[in-house]
């Protein structure tokens, strides 16, 4: 099938490195959850943004007890969302994309890794809630932690998706394996946390440089 004309009916977001930029609080509330846990905090810098908040402190640290990666897991929940989720920033284009593909009758969805309260808080700062159809996040489901190719998996269910005429935009390797366990398409962003990997990723997925070329893609 070409891709250029595919239909596309639904499109479901990733939101850390695909919609915002939210690097910069990520790290300055790891930065605070941290210290006197580690001694070189400098290692948060080369930290790739998007896995899981338990799987990023593991990363980090993998010595670290169990009991004491909770800790920094807890410290950080407190930083970030009081302070830290404060610190983002949109990606250039994003605003006129959503708008478009609204004008266009497209169904939107937000499938993340991020706590449900930070994403709501990020979508109402920036005036982008009411884009949303759906949104699932990791805790979205009490008691239960998702990863993201169930949430795709529950989009699907909860709002009668089409996986044939669905699309999962997103920034990781992984986004691209949770699209595929869910049998739809991925497009793969070129401004977010895992640019390189997505080029070298076996299956060669559908990457796009700027939301205007996005945009023509899930409009046409």
């Amino acid at each position: 099938m070409n891709l250029q004309v595919q239909r596309r009916d639904s499109i479901v977001f990733d939101l850390d490195g695909t919609m915002f930029d939210t690097r910069p609080g990520i790290l300055s509330s790891l930065r605070h959850a941290f210290t006197g846990y580690i001694e070189d905090l400098s290692v948060l810098q080369e930290l790739t943004i998007g896995p899981p908040l338990q799987t990023l402190v593991q990363n980090v640290a993998p010595n670290l007890s169990k009991r004491c990666q909770d800790e920094v897991v807890e410290l950080f929940k407190q930083h970030y969302d009081s302070i830290g989720w404060k610190n983002f920033r949109d990606y250039e284009g994003l605003t006129e994309c959503l708008q478009v593909l609204k004008d266009n009758q497209k169904r939107l969805f937000l499938a993340t890794n991020k706590r449900e309260t930070v994403t709501i808080n990020i979508l109402r700062e920036f005036d982008a809630f009411d884009f949303f159809e759906g949104i699932v996040c990791s805790d979205s489901v009490e008691g239960k932690r998702k990863n993201k190719s169930e949430m795709i998996e529950s989009l699907i269910e909860q709002f009668d998706i089409s996986a044939r005429v669905t699309v999962y935009v997103g920034d990781t390797v992984s986004d691209f394996y949770a699209a595929n366990e869910n049998s739809i398409e991925f497009i793969g962003v070129m401004w977010g946390y895992e640019t390189g990997a997505l080029k070298n990723v076996k299956g060669t997925p559908l990457l796009v440089s700027n939301f205007s070329q996005l945009t023509r893609l899930l409009v046409a």
